[in-house]
C-alpha cells in the first residue's frame, strides 16, 4: 500500500512539473534591463527591457532586438505591464546587463537593487552600469559592430571584447555585496550613448544608496589601477618640454593601515610599476633613466594622492580600506566603530616606484 502511495505521489509531482514547463518557442529572452526615474509622480519607475528576437541567420543590418518600456509605481508592476504587450513568457536566464539611470541613482538605488537581488531567475554574474542620460537611451542604441542581440553592450562592459584602462567592469554579485558590506562601497561604470557608439570612460562612486561623485576619465584610470592592479595603461608627463609617455606593463600595489599614533592614523599605499617608453621625440637610450623614472613617479603620486583625498572627502571607500582594517584587527563589533572615526582623520602616505624596462623598438 505504501509503494502505491509513493508511485501516485511521484506521478502527481511529474504532472505538476510538466504543466509549469514551457517550450522554447513560447519564451522570449530578456538580455538587458534598464531602470529609470520616470516623469510620472504616481508611477515613479520606468523599466525598459531589451528582448532578443529569434533569427535564422546573422545579419548586422537587421534589428534582431525589441525594446519595450513601461512606467509603474513599482518595478514589478512595470514588468507586469510589459507582459501584456508580448505573446511569450519572459525568461531572464540570459540576462547579461542591468543599467540604472543616472537620475535614479542620484536619488536611491535601494528599490531596483532589492528587486534584482530577490529574483531567483536573474544571473548574479551579469554586468551592471550607470546609464547616461538614462538607461532607456542606452538600451535603444544599436552600434554597427553588433552582430548578436545586445552583445556589443556586454562586450564593452565586461571587457570580453575591447579592454580599456578607463572602463571599470562591475558584476552584479560584487555590486550587491558592496552595498551590504561594512568597509567597502559600490561603484558603477558610466556608459553614455554617443551617436552610434558606447562611451565608457568614467566611473560613478556611491555610498550604500546613491551617487556621491562621478570621476573624470583620468581619475577613473587611476581608480582602476588601485582597485584591480590593472597593468595596461599609459602615464603621460613632460620631459624637456616634450610629451613623455610610459606604457605600464606590470603593476603591483599594497595597502597597510598604521594606527599606532591614534591622533594621526596613516594609510600606506605602495605602488610598483614597470613599463617601456611608448612616445618621446628624443633618443634616450644613452641617457640616465633615473630622471625619467622619478618624473613619472612624481606625476603618478600626485594623481593617486588627489584621488584618495577625494574619496575621503566624499566619505566613501570603494577601495576597501575599511574592510582591510576589520580583517586585520580582532576586536569584534568595535572595529567598525573605530574605523568610522579613523578614516576621516587618516593621512595617506603614497609611495610610487617606477622602473623603465626599455625605450621601445628604437633607441
Amino acid at each position: 500500500m505504501k509503494t502505491i502511495f509513493l508511485l501516485l505521489l511521484c506521478f502527481t509531482v511529474a504532472i505538476q512539473s510538466g504543466c509549469a514547463f514551457k517550450d522554447i518557442d513560447k519564451r522570449i529572452f530578456v538580455i538587458a534591463i534598464g531602470v529609470d526615474k520616470s516623469d510620472d509622480v504616481n508611477n515613479p519607475y520606468r523599466v525598459t527591457l531589451k528582448l532578443a528576437l529569434p533569427a535564422q541567420k546573422i545579419d548586422p543590418s537587421v534589428n534582431n532586438t525589441q525594446i519595450i518600456s513601461e512606467n509603474s509605481e513599482t518595478i514589478t508592476g512595470a514588468i507586469g505591464r510589459i507582459t501584456t504587450k508580448i505573446s511569450k513568457d519572459l525568461n531572464y536566464g540570459l540576462l547579461e546587463v542591468c543599467i540604472l539611470g543616472e537620475s535614479l541613482a542620484h536619488e536611491s538605488i535601494k528599490e531596483p537593487l532589492s528587486w534584482l537581488s530577490r529574483r531567483f531567475d536573474i544571473p548574479m554574474e551579469g554586468m551592471v552600469a550607470l546609464g547616461k542620460p538614462n538607461a532607456e537611451t542606452v538600451l535603444k542604441m544599436k552600434p554597427k559592430s553588433e552582430n548578436f542581440s545586445g552583445n556589443a553592450l556586454f562586450l564593452s562592459l565586461s571587457e570580453s571584447g575591447s579592454i580599456s584602462s578607463f572602463t571599470v567592469p562591475e558584476q552584479f554579485y560584487d555590486f550587491y555585496r558592496r552595498t551590504t558590506e561594512k568597509g567597502m562601497d559600490p561603484y558603477l561604470p558610466v556608459i553614455e550613448a554617443e551617436k552610434e557608439v558606447y562611451k565608457i570612460d568614467t566611473a560613478a562612486l556611491l555610498d550604500k544608496q546613491k551617487i556621491k561623485t562621478i570621476l573624470t576619465p583620468e581619475e577613473t584610470r587611476v581608480f582602476k589601477e588601485l582597485l584591480k592592479s590593472y597593468p595596461h595603461f599609459e602615464i603621460t608627463t613632460k620631459m624637456v618640454d616634450q610629451p613623455f609617455v610610459l606604457a605600464i606593463e606590470q603593476l603591483k600595489r599594497r595597502y597597510t593601515i598604521d594606527t599606532n599614533n591614534k591622533n594621526k592614523p596613516v594609510i600606506h599605499v605602495s605602488v610598483q610599476m614597470r613599463g617601456i617608453v611608448e612616445e618621446f621625440v628624443n633618443l634616450l637610450y644613452e641617457d640616465n633613466w633615473d630622471e625619467f623614472e622619478k618624473n613619472v613617479e612624481q606625476e603618478e603620486k600626485t594623481k593617486i594622492s588627489s584621488l584618495l583625498k577625494k574619496l575621503q572627502t566624499n566619505g566613501i571607500d570603494p577601495l576597501g580600506f575599511g574592510l582591510l582594517y576589520r580583517a586585520t584587527r580582532h576586536e569584534g563589533d568595535k572595529e567598525w566603530e573605530q574605523w568610522q572615526t579613523i578614516y576621516p582623520e587618516a593621512v595617506f602616505d603614497v609611495h610610487v616606484k617606477v622602473s623603465m624596462q626599455g625605450t621601445g623598438a628604437i633607441k
